[in-house]
């Protein structure tokens, strides 16, 4: 399992910031069966069945259980079902934390490697590594206009956003402050495609 997720970083990475030029959140998401089911029964299932309808009461859309690599439980409310989009904003960075894990597992990615022995183009200092990357302590610049509100545009202004992000400066020294936004993120996808092999979404 790991090996097919390494090439999804770049794209976990692409669903919260936005692609190219035009998306639509409307096509249904194929099922792929990635995850095999196995159902649970009997009291444990009536305590799953009664959390679901806690998040359906306060709004939630879907309640997914995962056990290993199994789905134990899953129930949708309102028009939702297994294949349709839904934009999860910045849930995609949790998503790209577990990934970058995955890839450092394989090998494929260091947490402490400088990101400018990768990509010299970094308009930020030195010492920038992945592990600043995902603890939004880089000190590369934000830019919630062009990285964040464009991205969730269907016409997009700006073509290629990690391109973008790597041209940002640094505001601070890596390591030294927290600053919540999406160039750590876009900077750390630019990383794993330039250097790891990591296929981009078409």
């Amino acid at each position: 399992m790991r090996a097919a997720l390494n090439g999804l970083l770049p794209l976990a990475l692409l669903t919260g910031l936005g692609c190219k030029a035009r998306q639509s959140y409307e096509t249904a998401i194929p099922i792929d069966d990635t995850f095999p089911r196995q159902p649970v029964t009997g009291a444990l299932l009536e305590r799953y069945e009664a959390a679901a309808r806690w998040s359906e009461a306060r709004d939630g859309l879907a309640l997914v259980i995962v056990k290993g690599d199994a789905v134990i439980f899953e129930s949708y409310a309102r028009r939702y079902d297994p294949t349709t989009p839904i934009h999860i904003f910045s849930g995609t960075k949790s998503f790209s934390c577990a990934l970058a894990l995955l890839l450092e597992a394989d090998g494929a990615l260091r947490l402490d490697e400088d990101v400018r022995d990768t990509l010299p183009e970094l308009a930020a200092g030195a010492g920038v590594t992945p592990d600043t990357l995902l603890h939004f302590t880089s000190g590369i610049a934000q830019d919630n206009r062009a990285l964040t509100r464009d991205g969730l545009m269907e016409e997009q202004t700006i073509d290629d956003k990690y391109a973008y992000a790597v041209g940002l400066p640094s505001e601070s020294a890596p390591g030294e402050v927290f600053v919540y936004g999406s160039s750590h993120q876009a900077v750390l996808g630019a990383l794993t495609i330039s250097s790891h092999g990591a296929a981009t979404p078409g």
